[in-house]
């Protein structure tokens, strides 16, 4: 089943998709490179490190 998270308050993504995470940007796995809103920013990095960072 796939998630998904709002990261600006124009896009929200099926996180199975990402390719990249840059500093401010999504890399998708069509080469589509998608902005990190500020407000949205927090929730995503929480995420990341619940995936990532205690694995």
């Amino acid at each position: 089943m796939s998630e998904y998270l709002k990261i600006h308050k124009s896009f929200l993504i099926n996180l199975d998709e990402i390719n990249e995470v840059t500093k401010g940007h999504v890399l998708m796995m069509n080469d589509v490179s998608l902005p990190i809103g500020d407000s949205y920013r927090d929730v995503f990095n929480a995420w990341l490190d619940s995936k990532f960072i205690g694995k």
